[in-house]
C-alpha cells in the first residue's frame, strides 16, 4: 500500500498541474487512504480491528479518516483526512459543486506532508 499511496500522490500532483482539480482531489484522497492502510497494517490494526462493521478485505473510508492519527501520531490528521475525503466526495458525486484550485490549496501542503511522512 505504500507504493499505491505514492503513485496516487504523484497522480494527484500531475492532475493538479494539468488543471484537473476534481481528479486531483480524488487521487489525493486515495493517497491518504492508502497511506492510512499502510500505517494501520504496520501498527497491527488489521481489517475490522477498528471498525466492527468492516467485514471486508479492505478498510472502509471512515475507518481511515477516523483513525488518521496512526499516519504520523498527529491528532490534527483526523481533521485533515476528513477534509480531504470531503473534497473527494464533492469531486466524485457533486457535479454542481466542483473542486476548485483554491479548495485544493487549503489542504494541499498539509496533505502532502502527511502522506510523505506516513509512507517513509
Amino acid at each position: 500500500m505504500r507504493t499505491r499511496a505514492r503513485e496516487n500522490l504523484q497522480a494527484a500532483r500531475d492532475l493538479r498541474t494539468a488543471g484537473h482539480s476534481n481528479a486531483a482531489a480524488n487521487r489525493l484522497w486515495y493517497a491518504v487512504y492508502h497511506s492510512g492502510w499502510f500505517r494501520l497494517q504496520e501498527a497491527g490494526k488489521g481489517f475490522g480491528a477498528l471498525n466492527p462493521l468492516d467485514k471486508s478485505d479492505r478498510y472502509v473510508h471512515d475507518t481511515i479518516y477516523n483513525n488518521a492519527w496512526f499516519l504520523r501520531k498527529n491528532r490534527d490528521d483526523r481533521r485533515l483526512a476528513t477534509a480531504v475525503h470531503a473534497l473527494r466526495v464533492r469531486a466524485d458525486y457533486r457535479p454542481d459543486e466542483p473542486v476548485l484550485d483554491g479548495d485544493l490549496d487549503e489542504r494541499w501542503s498539509d496533505a502532502l506532508a502527511m502522506i510523505r511522512e506516513a509512507t517513509k
